[in-house]
């Protein structure tokens, strides 16, 4: 769990019973006084939850809470902070949105909507959520650490990016080992013809041997013939 999170949950649930009543009162004037309890009730079961890092369970208590008062910003804010919790950033923003729908200036949500935004890559329209919490707050100390690790790592990746060229440079040939590689090719060829050659030498040489053998072979079986019609003769 991220621990900005865990901490604007924890604060939320110790402000929240002290005015649940007047708050219910004025965002929404027709809720019954069983209906401000339910509200009651729900928020504390969802802290329950929230505290068990169980925020499916907790979202489950927010939707019934909705279902009383839709356009508490409180608990939309809970709840879109919920699903950022489990990763579901975009739909988190949406809820975010729906808050400063009712809450324009509220600064919490505004860093919650710059931080998912940079989550999502969007760096650029992230910026303009936390400049807008610095319009409202200059010293807002949250959004101008995010800055500050946000231009750190800027710095990084161009750094990187700029580096990468030397890189790329440092693993190719240099002009001489560009030529040892290519008389190396050329030895190599020229060596595989040389084989090629002496085998094909070999192969005639033998073969030479072998016809040379048989015709020797040949005209001895000749002449023993022909010493053999004589003595027939000379009998």
């Amino acid at each position: 769990m991220k621990p900005y999170y865990l901490i604007l949950f924890l604060i939320t649930v110790l402000l929240y019973p002290a005015y649940i009543n007047a708050h219910a009162q004025s965002t929404n004037e027709n809720l019954t006084e069983e209906q401000i309890a339910l509200l009651d009730e729900y928020f504390n079961r969802s802290a329950d939850l929230v505290d068990q890092e169980n925020f499916e369970g907790a979202i489950s208590y927010y939707d019934k809470a909705l279902e009383i008062s839709p356009n508490d910003p409180d608990i939309l804010f809970d709840k879109g902070l919920a699903l950022d919790t489990l990763g579901k950033t975009e739909e988190a923003i949406s809820y975010y949105d729906k808050v400063l729908t009712l809450v324009p200036n509220d600064t919490d949500t505004l860093y919650n909507k710059a931080l998912a935004l940079d989550t999502l890559g969007k760096t650029e329209e992230a910026q303009l959520y936390y400049n807008r919490v610095l319009s409202i707050n200059p010293n807002d100390t949250d959004t101008l650490n995010r800055l500050n690790l946000n231009a750190t790592l800027t710095a990084n990746v161009n750094q990187s990016k700029a580096s990468s060229p030397i890189t790329a440079d440092s693993d190719a040939l240099n002009p001489d080992q560009t030529l040892l590689v290519i008389v190396g090719v050329f030895v190599l060829i020229l060596a595989s013809i040389i084989i090629i050659e002496l085998v094909a030498r070999s192969r005639a040489s033998k073969k030479q041997i072998l016809s040379k053998t048989d015709k020797d072979k040949s005209d001895t079986d000749k002449k023993e013939l022909q010493d053999l019609d004589d003595q027939w003769k000379g009998i």
